[in-house]
């Protein structure tokens, strides 16, 4: 079972997916030259900090889970754990940098919002 932090998935909702697997930049580089024409370059391994972009891909949460999703991304602002299964686990924070760190559309348009919410994405930084 899919946990994040103290929010199960239930068996019945569709998986969370790791969206941005295979986009992790694990080594950061720099350039620049100096007034004299030297080149220096400057290359790191990163530890933390990689984003983790995970989701329901085109399926869908219950409204119940993302509104819980929802709150716990608007009140928790220190890490947390999150386990995708199969021995994926992660310390993460959330991710707010560049808008909401819980997206998604309902999957009918209705006034209160429909029961299930599709295209689910999570944002998170690996601490």
């Amino acid at each position: 079972m899919q946990q994040i932090d103290t929010i199960p998935l239930s068996d019945n909702e569709a998986q969370l997916l790791w969206l941005n697997r295979n986009e992790q930049q694990t080594v950061f580089s720099t350039s620049k030259r100096a007034s004299n024409g030297a080149f220096h370059f400057f290359t790191a391994q990163v530890s933390s900090g990689l984003p983790l972009l995970i989701g329901t891909g085109s399926s869908g949460l219950s409204r119940a889970t993302f509104a819980a999703l929802q709150a716990h991304a608007n009140s928790t602002l220190g890490q947390f754990n999150i386990d995708l299964g199969g021995g994926e686990t992660f310390t993460v924070v959330w991710d707010t940098t560049s808008g909401p760190a819980v997206t998604g559309k309902d999957l009918f348009d209705e006034v209160g919002g429909h029961a299930l919410v599709t295209e689910v994405q999570l944002k998170f930084f690996t601490v």
